[in-house]
Formats: C-alpha cells, structure tokens, sequence
C-alpha cells in the first residue's frame, strides 16, 4: 500500500499543473472566440481595438 500511496503523492502535482494548463487554454480559446464575434460583428473594427486605452471604462468607449 506504500508504493500506492507513493505514487498517488507523485501524481498530484501533474495534474494539478495540467488541470491549470487546460483551464488557461479554454479561458484563452473563449476569449479569441469572443473577440471574433466582437470584430466580426461589424460592431467593432480591428483598429478600434488596437486603438482603444488599455484599460476602457467601457465597451462603449471601444464602439464609439
């Protein structure tokens, strides 16, 4: 039961990292989705955004 116990302990923090890494990677594929809506909208240019302030107040700001 040892030798399990060792393993179960050395595997944790692989997963523990991978989870994470898989959370990053769909945060980030959310948002490109929801910047292609957004640009793709006609709503919103590509130069807008490039344009816009780092930090906006609100998406306003980037419309107008």
């Amino acid at each position: 039961m040892r030798s399990r116990d060792a393993v179960a302990e050395a595997a944790k923090p692989r997963t523990h990292v991978f989870g994470l890494f898989l959370l990053a990677s769909v945060l980030l594929l959310g948002g490109l989705i929801i910047a292609e809506l957004l640009v793709g909208s006609g709503n919103v240019t590509l130069s807008d955004v490039l344009q816009a302030p780092s930090r906006p107040q609100s998406l306003a700001q980037i419309i107008h």
